[in-house]
């Protein structure tokens, strides 16, 4: 099958941004069908905002302005389903939320649309986007694009998924335990969970309370190292001043390659998901406690009995899914995965590069220098 176009062409002039969505969605309808990542499209959507770009370029100014103004601009995009993005659902796979559609764009969704990004639609999640599977009682389980039999990781899967299928270019998604990193590594591409507190989190379900503000984390996930800095930027917005970005890292990294690598064992890393789960659970300085996983699932209804829905979901009656009955997070350290092209079995190999706090741009650098020496994402099928 072949691979959708990039979206710069467009503005090049090679073709025309509605030729470029016109070819993502192509794709998508040929690929979903057997990965289940697209949950819902807006795909007529998507051709009328093209259709503008395109009368844009033919009536605007210089391409460089435009650029400057709008640095996303014609570029076909995906979300997470756990964000809102306007007219589109956003239930989190949670089935009492099924009927639930978006207003209103989060954040981070509303700033790529500024910059000109088009949503192609909504990509599937994780029940609660709390499990390492995106698999759900409302949309059903996403598969591994380069083996339909395994799973895409989670609860960015959707978003892991879709990106490594060439159906979108970059795409949203969010990590409060992995949940970038682990989806962007089960599907070789890339993922960068920022410094904590960089990207605004606002305007997904759910969102993190109390102590948890201190985990989450919104980021960008591509197939491209050199689209992570881009997307990150717009992302965060004005905090951006925070992070040092600055590419000639990776001309440093070139001319300075004589470094030793020293593997360190630190002893106490064995405990890192009970610390998770202890701060998780943790009370707020106010002394209240975190919400509860089980007051989340009933989604302000009655709190959920979870052997009651284990006993149910043995004879196939429960509406959620098994799972429901880590420490760079906890650190707030930025993150980033870094595919390493594919094992012996045709399966995504990577590795996750991580830094002091605000010290994203060496994790994108480096990602982008191993990019060109592994060779990055590689088409599913093509080996």
């Amino acid at each position: 099958m072949a691979q959708a176009p990039a979206a710069g062409t467009a503005c090049e002039g090679l073709v025309t941004c509605v030729e470029v969505v016109e070819a993502y969605v192509e794709r998508i309808r040929e690929v979903n069908p057997l990965v289940n990542a697209v949950v819902k499209d807006r795909f007529e959507e998507a051709l009328q905002e093209a259709r503008q770009v395109d009368q844009l370029l033919s009536e605007g100014p210089g391409n460089d302005c435009l650029e400057e103004k709008f640095p996303l601009l014609g570029v076909p995009i995906t979300v997470k389903e756990a964000f809102s993005l306007h007219g589109m659902p956003n239930t989190s796979g949670l089935v009492s939320r099924r009927n639930v559609v978006a207003t209103s764009d989060a954040t981070v969704v509303s700033r790529l649309k500024q910059a000109g990004a088009i949503p192609l639609g909504v990509t599937n999640c994780s029940e609660l986007c709390m499990w390492y599977e995106s698999s759900n009682r409302v949309y059903g389980r996403t598969n591994n694009p380069y083996d339909l039999q395994r799973i895409v990781g989670g609860s960015s899967g959707g978003e892991g998924c879709v990106l490594a299928a060439a159906c979108s270019v970059t795409g949203v998604g969010s990590d409060i335990g992995g949940s970038i990193r682990m989806p962007a590594f089960f599907n070789g591409i890339f993922g960068h969970k920022p410094t904590t507190g960089v990207v605004p989190n606002d305007g997904q379900f759910p969102n993190a309370q109390g102590v948890r503000t201190s985990f989450l984390c919104t980021g960008p996930m591509c197939r491209y190292a050199e689209d992570l800095e881009l997307m990150l930027r717009v992302m965060a917005g004005p905090s951006v001043d925070k992070l040092r970005l600055n590419e000639k890292v990776v001309e440093h990294l070139e001319s300075e390659l004589g470094v030793q690598v020293q593997h360190v064992a630190i002893h106490k890393m064995k405990y890192s998901f009970q610390i998770w789960s202890a701060m998780m659970s943790s009370k707020d300085s106010d002394g209240q406690e975190a919400q509860l996983f089980t007051d989340l699932l009933g989604d302000h209804g009655k709190p959920v009995w979870p052997l009651w829905e284990l006993v149910k979901w043995l004879v196939g009656m429960s509406s959620h899914t098994l799972p429901a009955i880590a420490i760079f997070n906890v650190l707030g350290l930025p993150v980033t995965q870094c595919p390493l092209g594919l094992s012996s079995e045709g399966l995504p190999l990577g590795i996750q590069l991580v830094a002091a706090p605000y010290n994203d741009h060496l994790t994108l650098a480096v990602a982008r220098y191993l990019e060109e020496a592994f060779g990055g994402w590689v088409l599913p099928g093509k080996v």
